[in-house]
């Protein structure tokens, strides 16, 4: 997966008293050493209080500079709030990366204090109409010029007018024009909303941590994975199992015994759900809430001011027409799952010949449908995905179709954060340097448990004629040690996993924009996941695996009959995979609409499952409860399934018969990650696409036939972001 969005434009931090910002530690610190992360001056925990600090001093001398142009502002302001945003998250997005992987807890520690010390700094400034000012008369000024075509105001270009529309809905979206008893309850519902999101999150003080279940019953589980467990002290034919995501995902694919999957199914979705389901009904309550204070009828709605979706019930009914392309060939999934089960567990047949499908049935048929249908052994496929391997691949791929280098580099002393982080340049063909990348790919204790890209500098072009600020970004994940020889081996999704997150990095390292505020994956929801999609279908091009996937013992290429066999099971129950995708999509997008199902949210997740899927629903299992993109991806969801169907039409179109294509590598560097979220998103796909935006590419990937898709679905796009347009939506 992405981190949730940049958080130096949110508006929803809560506020604190101006006075605290100038309490401060007047110490000498070692400003030109780079220190960790690349951050000056950070070489000890006790350093971030002094560069929270200085940070703090810093934006209020850069504030104070923008009121002055509060009655008449020139097109240089927008370079002066660049600033600001620039200081501001150049030490909140290290806190946040330095509070997810350091080592050290004093560190972390520290970090936590620094980033909630100057995130107030953001409330306060959002808070203050004489820093709004500038960006309203710059934007009403340049309204009145398109209208009437006279000159009221400076001329802006189309960066420097998405960056004002921009700026200008973040301190709106803060209550910047309601009343002081408005603001108060906004902060307050904000603050709920923070609150009961942080609780809903964590597990419950009574959920288990650990489960033993006995071993005899786990053998074709991994061996990898059985080879870290401990035996149970009190029974040692049991196993103890610690209860994270990850291994009880690998147990629901790999555990033959159907009773173990259902008992850790039902514990993934914790069956002591009074709480989580008070705290989300809670969420939802308070951004409803919020929305209507904001004059939204709904809290999707408020955040679709900035999307690339059309609207809400444009994208609900789009969801509903793509389920329903899907659902013949779904059905036909079910059938051969529901035929396997009966295959492998007949006593469980319901009257002795039909067979119910349940939610911890589907990972593990499916894995043994694919394993048997393309003769693949998951750990005969790793053997020729060893982590140096893959790299070397994403290099190959940079320099084939990007015309750029991957370039091992040593870091600077103290620069990174434990032992395990390499360091990678990005170069052009020139040698010169785009930006760097520094990987922290292995599991350690306290560390960010999942996948993720991190910003650490994000590109700009500073004023006074300086140099281009080079992005810089960390790619965090969790592939573990590997083997006796220290060889990491990948599983296919871990594979996945690591393209994805490269495609995020080179979203932010091939940005190329004015304003660090509109840098790399600083775009609007629904777009900021295509580019790590795309970058999945270069992963899985046979073309591309041939070129560096070896054995990691003998050093023998990949068989071509593996190879055809991996690269044609990706394409199998993809219509099951997708209705999923469609079904939580919808979920959120209900629950975050005018009249979220706050009496019975359970309920109400049945009858969409019902509708959108071609799976009944489980009893007594409160899914909603359970998923948790509901904090970052609130109202947003639906971004993973626009990202697979932009993602696949952009492939057919510039890759389609050349993974290595220069002239498709090119219109992607340039004509689309160049710009970050400085130009409308729509736009620019429509430009490479060189047609309408539609859902061909993807249906033709599940087997369904373009006469049909082109009849019967439209793609829900707008052009929200386009300067005119933008005209004709109020602020």
């Amino acid at each position: 997966m992405l981190r949730p969005r940049n958080f130096c434009r949110s508006g929803q931090l809560r506020a604190i008293r101006a006075a605290s910002f100038f309490s401060r530690s007047r110490r000498v610190y070692e400003e030109d050493k780079p220190g960790c992360f690349g951050l000056k001056g950070l070489n000890r925990p006790p350093d971030w209080e002094h560069v929270g600090n200085q940070c703090i001093d810093d934006c209020l001398q850069l504030a104070e500079r923008i009121r002055l142009q509060r009655d008449h502002p020139s097109v240089s302001v927008l370079q002066t709030f660049d600033d600001l945003s620039d200081r501001l998250c150049g030490v909140l997005d290290v806190a946040e990366l330095c509070r997810n992987v350091h080592p050290d807890p004093d560190f972390v520690e520290a970090a936590n204090a620094t980033f909630t010390h100057v995130s107030s700094v953001i409330q306060h400034l959002n808070a203050d109409k004489s820093l709004y000012e500038p960006l309203r008369k710059l934007y009403d000024s340049h309204c009145i010029q398109v209208r009437t075509g006279s000159q009221v105001g400076p001329d802006l270009s189309r960066e420097d007018l998405v960056m004002v529309k921009s700026l200008k809905q973040d301190f709106e979206r803060g209550g910047i024009n309601l009343s002081d008893i408005e603001k108060a309850r906004l902060i307050k519902l904000q603050d709920q909303v923070t609150s009961a999101s942080a609780k809903f999150l964590s597990p419950p003080s009574d959920y288990p941590a650990t489960l033993q279940l006995p071993y005899d019953k786990l053998r074709q589980v991994p061996g990898q994975f059985l080879r870290s467990l401990s035996r149970a002290p009190s029974n040692p034919d049991h196993v103890v199992i610690p209860l994270t995501s990850s291994s009880m995902q690998l147990l629901l694919k790999w555990a033959p015994d159907s009773r173990i999957r259902e008992k850790v199914y039902r514990l993934s979705h914790d069956h002591r759900q009074e709480k989580k389901d008070r705290y989300l009904r809670s969420i939802l309550e308070d951004r409803l809430a919020i929305a209507k204070l904001l004059d939204h009828r709904s809290y999707a709605e408020l955040l679709f001011q900035d999307r690339m979706a059309s609207s809400p019930s444009d994208v609900k009914e789009f969801l509903e027409g793509l389920s329903a392309l899907v659902r013949r060939r779904a059905l036909d999934e079910r059938t051969e799952l529901e035929m396997e089960k009966l295959r492998r567990e007949p006593h469980l047949a319901v009257n002795g010949s039909r067979m119910e499908l349940h939610g911890w049935d589907r990972s593990f048929y499916i894995g043994r449908l694919k394993a048997e249908k393309y003769d693949l052994s998951s750990s005969q496929v790793s053997q020729y995905f060893p982590l140096s391997a893959c790299l070397y691949g994403i290099g190959y791929l940079l320099h084939a179709t990007f015309g750029v280098h991957l370039v091992k580099c040593h870091a600077n002393e103290g620069e990174t954060w434990h032992e395990d982080v390499q360091k990678l340049h990005l170069r052009d063909s020139k040698g010169e340097v785009l930006g760097q990348i520094f990987l922290d790919l292995y599991p350690r204790e306290g560390k960010y448990g999942h996948a993720a890209h991190f910003s650490i500098t994000c590109g700009r072009q500073p004023g006074g004629g300086a140099d281009y600020q080079i992005p810089s970004v960390a790619l965090v994940c969790n592939f573990g040690r590997g083997d006796s020889s220290g060889e990491r081996l990948l599983t296919v999704s871990e594979y996945e996993t690591f393209f994805h997150e490269f495609g995020h990095s080179l979203h932010s390292i091939f940005s190329r924009t004015k304003y660090q505020h509109l840098s790399g994956t600083r775009v609007t929801t629904d777009f900021v996941e295509v580019p790590s999609h795309l970058f999945e279908h270069f992963a899985w091009h046979p073309l591309l695996i041939s070129k560096f996937a070896r054995h990691y013992k003998s050093g023998d290429a990949i068989p071509t009959r593996l190879l055809r066999s991996l690269c044609a099971s990706r394409k199998g129950f993809m219509s099951t995979d997708t209705q999923m995708q469609l079904l939580f999509s919808a979920m959120d997008l209900d629950f975050h609409g005018r009249d979220p199902p706050i009496a019975s949210t359970t309920e109400a997740f049945a009858k969409l499952q019902e509708k959108l899927t071609v799976y009944k629903p489980d009893k007594n299992v409160p899914v909603p409860t359970s998923f948790h993109h509901f904090v970052g991806y609130g109202g947003g969801y639906y971004t993973y399934i626009f990202a697979r169907v932009l993602s696949a039409q952009l492939w057919a179109n510039l890759f389609g018969n050349d993974p290595f294509s220069k002239e498709g590598g090119a219109k992607i560097k340039n004509g689309l990650l160049a710009y970050g979220g400085a130009q409308d998103p729509a736009t620019l796909l429509s430009n490479l696409i060189e047609g309408e935006i539609n859902c061909n590419a993807f249906l033709s990937s599940l087997g369904i036939g373009e006469k049909d898709a082109q009849a019967t679905l439209h793609f829900p796009i707008s052009n929200n972001l386009s300067p005119k347009l933008g005209l004709s939506h109020a602020m």
